[in-house]
């Protein structure tokens, strides 16, 4: 019989004390100590209502009840605990500069609450970590930069997906990659082998499952290996086992007034075998300030042979290296007093070298340098081989910086800053509108100002068009002309300051002649000199009895709208084009009413004649009488408003009679 709640055992302890009091109180104290024994007794009918308080408890023998005891006790401190790996899987595949390993593990945590996971991770770098689908809490352990740690609070079983990527070493048209494995009893690997390879695990040549002219896949029983050695070989040969050795470097660079400050941590990692020694190589002008990494016996300076005014930094272990390792190194650069400014006359900034640190007799050295300076320059960097520049986001450093990632120990990379000059940039958003033989350009300017304030805004006004109002918001702006036709300069209500943004917006219109016949008209645009324009929008409408078409727009694509009310986006490019536009052809709809009488003398007619302009616009409209009627004619304008009906009406004014 099993018990299975504490309850119980409470119970039934208390159960055998009770019937067995005096004989374990004597093995505890001296007799001396002890009340004399009392006895109850109770009648045996009545057990029944006793053992009914707790109906969870059993009646058990004494020597059963401390055998269960012992069990209960043994499972209770040897069970598992926290967060326990019950299958990984791997899966490897080689790319141009690095493998792609992506690692999926089952596993199963016993109880509620926070339990941390440790995860070997030597040599492989973290591009994603998934469970269900979400992100999963993980992080590199501060102890020890080879392992990570994953953090899971709710209790049952989950997937941990990992992506992962490791540098591949290349040995003439070898490929060759180390990392570290979970440590799982239940590994299974998997490696993706391209056409015309061969693999090696652990220097070990496996049976290719497919020809030597198609992709394959090797499927490896891992165990609880610590770490694998992988090789792709171009051909099928016996190799001897080889010492692979990674390094890979994040540094801070701190550009400074003729100086570049080098902070550097690189991390070691060796496989296949140990090494007691390493040497760098710093360019000439590199001051080595320290060196720091656990285990270092000492390090030493000597003259690089092989560099004229380079140095060799030889760092020297007490014991054996085998896996990974972190190496400190710090340094200066002088440069000459020219660095820094500008060239006379060119415009352009004097750049100086970026000093490499190299490491002999190592398979790969990647990593990544973050330069920064101070506030109020700008750095300017020349890229050639083995090194490119990350955007901001990627590197996750502020606007005084830039950062770069490189993939050869002999990259090049020139920097040089100048002083901040002042940037101003805009967003437009400009309203075209027709109407009869009217036209209204309305542009507004969205300012944002860098580095330096702005004190006034240039700007320049397409031909043929009157300025009306210069506006911020509701206030009327001061401007003056300019010294070229068409240009005036704004001044706002006052100097706008770096990081603020101010509104701007100038209404010009334009007088067109008679519609009835097409017009052409170039498109306008109010520009910016000395402004970098990002963008906008544009809407173009005329009124209802118009006909607008554009012509060779170029600058604008179409986001919305057709016929007289379209809207385009301009990406900041120059904005050029012609619009064609045409009175529509008007429709009208005549009714009327006549009365006539006549006696010996005369004849008189009375009429009335009701016109409906059902579409375009009219200008005059011409009667014509019978000549029957003779020249005693007279006329009157009786009333000129809307028509019953229709939906969008514009009346242009009283009528008049030219006879």
């Amino acid at each position: 019989m099993r018990i299975t709640h504490r309850g119980s055992l409470m119970f039934l302890t208390a159960l055998v004390l009770l019937l067995s009091g005096p004989q374990v109180g004597a093995q505890q104290v001296p007799a001396a100590s002890l009340n004399p024994p009392r006895e109850r007794f109770v009648p045996a009918d009545e057990l029944e209502t006793v053992f009914a308080k707790d109906g969870r408890g059993v009646m058990l023998q004494r020597q059963e009840f401390q055998r269960l005891l012992e069990l209960a006790k043994a499972a209770e401190t040897t069970g598992p605990q926290g967060l326990v790996v019950e299958q990984a899987e791997l899966s490897v595949t080689p790319l141009v500069q690095q493998a792609t390993v992506r690692l999926k593990l089952q596993v199963q945590q016993f109880g509620r609450g926070w339990h941390v996971l440790r995860i070997p991770a030597g040599n492989l770098s973290v591009e994603r970590a998934e469970i269900g689908g979400q992100a999963a809490l993980i992080a590199r352990d501060p102890a020890d930069v080879s392992a990570l740690l994953l953090a899971h609070e709710t209790a049952g079983s989950f997937t941990v997906e990992l992506t992962l990527s490791t540098p591949l070493a290349q040995s003439g048209s070898d490929l060759a990659a180390a990392f570290q494995l979970p440590g799982s009893a239940a590994t299974a690997l998997t490696v993706v082998c391209p056409a015309g390879r061969q693999l090696l695990v652990n220097e070990r040549s496996l049976e290719r499952p497919t020809a030597i002219d198609q992709p394959a896949e090797y499927r490896v029983p891992a165990g609880n290996a610590a770490e694998v050695r992988l090789r792709w070989m171009t051909q099928q040969r016996e190799t001897e086992v080889q010492r692979l050795i990674f390094v890979t470097t994040a540094a801070q660079l701190e550009y400074r007034p003729q100086s570049l400050h080098w902070s550097g941590e690189s991390l070691l990692s060796v496989y296949g075998g140990t090494i007691s020694r390493l040497t760098a190589r710093v360019p000439a002008g590199f001051e080595v300030v320290s060196v720091e990494s656990a285990g270092l016996e000492s390090w030493t300076l000597e003259d690089d042979s092989e560099r004229a005014g380079g140095t060799r930094v030889v760092l020297t272990w007490r014991q054996p290296v085998q896996g990974d390792r972190i190496i400190g190194l710090n340094g200066v650069v002088v440069f000459s007093a020219a660095a820094g400014t500008e060239t006379a006359g060119a415009g352009a900034t004097s750049l100086e070298a970026v000093p490499t640190v190299e490491f002999s007799d190592v398979s790969t050295h990647s990593g990544r340098l973050v330069i920064r300076h101070e506030d109020g320059l700008r750095l300017a960097a020349e890229t050639a081989g083995g090194i490119r520049a990350i955007s901001s986001e990627d590197s996750g450093i502020t606007n005084e910086g830039i950062a770069f990632e490189f993939w050869q120990q002999q990259y090049a990379l020139n920097i040089g800053v100048r002083p901040r000059d002042r940037e101003v940039l805009a967003n437009t958003t400009v309203d075209l509108s027709f109407a009869d033989e009217q036209a209204t350009l309305k542009s507004t300017f969205l300012i944002e100002v860098l580095n330096l304030p702005l004190f006034e805004i240039p700007l320049q006004l397409p031909a043929d068009w009157q300025l009306s109002a210069v506006r911020a918001g509701d206030a009327e702006l001061r401007w003056t002309p300019g010294t070229q036709p068409g240009a005036i300069v704004v001044q706002p209500p006052q100097p706008i300051q770096p990081g603020s943004l101010q509104t701007i917006t100038v209404e010009l219109n334009r007088t067109l002649a008679d519609p009835e016949v097409e017009q052409r008209v170039s498109l306008p645009s109010v520009s910016a000199p000395g402004i970098v324009l990002i963008g906008g929008t544009w809407h173009l409408r005329a009124s209802d009895d118009l006909v607008i078409s554009p012509l060779q727009l170029s600058g604008l694509t179409a986001i919305s709208g057709t016929g007289n009310d379209q809207v385009f986006r301009s990406e900041g490019s120059a904005v050029t084009g012609e619009l064609a536009i045409q009175r529509k052809a008007p429709q009208l709809a005549a009714r009327s009413t006549l009365r006539t009488w006549a006696d010996a003398r005369q004849q008189t007619l009375d009429g009335e004649l009701s016109v409906d302009v059902l579409t375009g616009t009219i200008r005059g409209l011409e009667l014509q009488v019978s000549e029957s009627l003779g020249e005693s004619l007279r006329f009157e304008v009786a009333s000129v408003g809307l028509v019953p009906g229709l939906a969008t009406q514009r009346l242009t004014g009283p009528g008049r009679l030219v006879e």
